[in-house]
């Protein structure tokens, strides 16, 4: 396990949202443009993004390994969305449609954008195709729960946030995987090629969106610190002390609290500015847990480190 890569892997996304503060301040990025990426990134390249992941061939080789990686990422989402409901009360926070983005928060990692690539860097390619796995309860609930957050003031669920592209391009791309449908390469390629601009532009938009935001304010807002804890440190050491008295694979243990230890997810600022709920806040969490990342990921990468020896 090479820390060296891990934090290079999160150094790169805290570079690229650099660029992005940086040419909002200098007016590089118009206010507009910024305005517009959410949709943009929620109607066109996440759903590709989503799609291409996906098309991954369906094996029974190793269908129990992938059974109890799914039975494993539903309850680690069932402990993540029960653990959310006590948030506002844990960090005090009145307003609900702050209540909203704290509870999304606490639930959703940054999966797509750091997982993978940390997985990468830490295990083999074949841990991609189970984080993939673990990864499917995350695209559903995401456009799901996590957007019933965001509509926290809201008092009945609004069945209208089923309907959209990226929930989808999910059931979408778990047929092509379940049926192996392979998508032709003509249309696959630039699916990829679209999909692929996710992860930086979302990060431009997140550090676009810092420019806005009193930087000083971040770093005296204890609320954010308790929400770092909770999203990198509380909630992975609880999956790890929980699953290791039932899961003996190393990379079964592993990818769960890796996962669940990653930053908050880069879409919370996306979804946030989309539902009209204070996307401030969660860029400011995002800035705050990518940049203790740095710290805690190569943290818990050594705790497992030393549990499979």
């Amino acid at each position: 396990m090479d820390l060296l890569i891990v934090f290079t892997s999160i150094l790169t996304l805290f570079i690229v949202g650099i660029v992005g503060y940086y040419c909002r301040k200098k007016e590089i990025l118009g206010e507009q443009t910024v305005q517009n990426l959410p949709r943009f990134l929620l109607d066109i390249t996440f759903p590709c993004m989503i799609i291409s992941s996906m098309q991954i061939p369906y094996s029974t080789n190793k269908l129990d390994d992938l059974k109890a990686m799914f039975l494993i990422s539903i309850g680690v989402y069932i402990f993540s969305l029960l653990f959310a409901l006590l948030i506002p009360k844990i960090l005090r926070i009145e307003k609900e449609e702050d209540q909203g983005v704290y509870k999304f928060m606490s639930v959703f990692s940054n999966v797509a954008f750091m997982g993978y690539p940390v997985l990468l860097s830490i295990y083999s390619s074949e841990a991609i195709f189970y984080a993939s796995v673990f990864n499917l309860p995350f695209n559903f609930l995401v456009f799901t729960v996590g957007i019933y957050f965001m509509q926290s003031k809201f008092k009945k669920f609004n069945f209208k946030i089923l309907i959209n592209p990226s929930l989808i391009s999910v059931f979408t791309g778990f047929i092509f995987f379940l049926f192996s449908i392979k998508i032709p390469n003509m249309i696959l390629q630039p699916v990829e090629m679209i999909g692929n601009l996710t992860t930086p532009l979302a990060m431009i938009f997140i550090g676009a969106s810092l420019t806005n935001v009193d930087i000083k304010k971040i770093f005296t807002e204890w609320r954010l610190y308790g929400i770092s804890l909770i999203r990198l440190i509380i909630i992975p050491m609880i999956i790890l002390l929980v699953l290791r008295n039932f899961v003996q694979d190393p990379l079964l243990l592993g990818i769960p609290v890796i996962i669940c230890g990653m930053p908050v997810a880069a879409n919370c600022a996306i979804i946030s500015s989309q539902y009209g709920c204070d996307s401030d806040i969660a860029s400011q969490g995002i800035f705050m847990t990518t940049l203790l990342s740095m710290f805690t990921i190569p943290f818990l990468v050594f705790i497992l480190s030393i549990l499979s020896v």
